[in-house]
C-alpha cells in the first residue's frame, strides 16, 4: 500500500513517535502558511486549535473540512490566520504516509 501511494506522489516518512509526528505537523503548517510559530504559540495552537483534549477523531476531521482556517494568538497579542489547508491550491497541501502509527500499551509508536 505504501509503495502504492508513494507512486501517486505521497512522500514517505520514518515516523517513530508521537513527538515526530506532531514536529513534522508543525513544520507542513509553518510552510503552507509562511510563518514561523515560535515555540509558546505552537503549543498554544496545538492545544487550542488542532489537538484539544476533549476533541475526537471527529471532531479533528470535522475541523479540517469544515473549519480549516484557524484563528493563532501570536505571543504579541496579534492574532493570524493559520490554514490547515489550502483550499484554493490544492497543489501546496502535501501528501504524506508513515507506517502504521498506533496507540499501544504504556505508550504510542509506530508499528
Amino acid at each position: 500500500m505504501i509503495r502504492l501511494l508513494c507512486e501517486q506522489g505521497y512522500e514517505y516518512l520514518l515516523i517513530h513517535s508521537e513527538a515526530e509526528l506532531i514536529a513534522n505537523l508543525r513544520q507542513k503548517l509553518e510552510e503552507l502558511s509562511g510563518y514561523a510559530f515560535t515555540d509558546s504559540e505552537w503549543e498554544r495552537f496545538f492545544s487550542e486549535c488542532i489537538a484539544g483534549a476533549n476533541d475526537g477523531i471527529e471532531d479533528k476531521a470535522l475541523r479540517i473540512l469544515e473549519d480549516f482556517v484557524q484563528v493563532l494568538r501570536r505571543d504579541t497579542g496579534e492574532s493570524k490566520n493559520i490554514a490547515l489547508i489550502d483550499e484554493k491550491n490544492i497543489h501546496s497541501n502535501s501528501l504524506q504516509v508513515i507506517s502504521q502509527y498506533a496507540v499501544g500499551r504504556g505508550g504510542r509508536g509506530a508499528v
